[in-house]
């Protein structure tokens, strides 16, 4: 049976990608921080209700 070799990525690609994801994953630790922080305090809102608050104090 032939062995297949997995092609390896483009150098460039590979780093663009890392980039992208070590991007991605430090946003999403950020996030969840800020979450953790609201939580505690009490201060957590769905963001639906925070749109919704904020579309009504502009009408009146």
């Amino acid at each position: 049976m032939k062995e297949r070799k997995i092609p390896t990525l483009n150098p460039r690609i590979r780093e663009a990608s890392e980039q992208y994801l070590n991007k991605a994953n430090s946003e999403k630790q950020v996030r969840l921080r800020l979450l953790k922080q609201q939580l505690m305090k009490g201060t957590y809102q769905l963001n639906s209700t925070i749109l919704a608050k904020s579309l009504v104090s502009t009408n009146q």
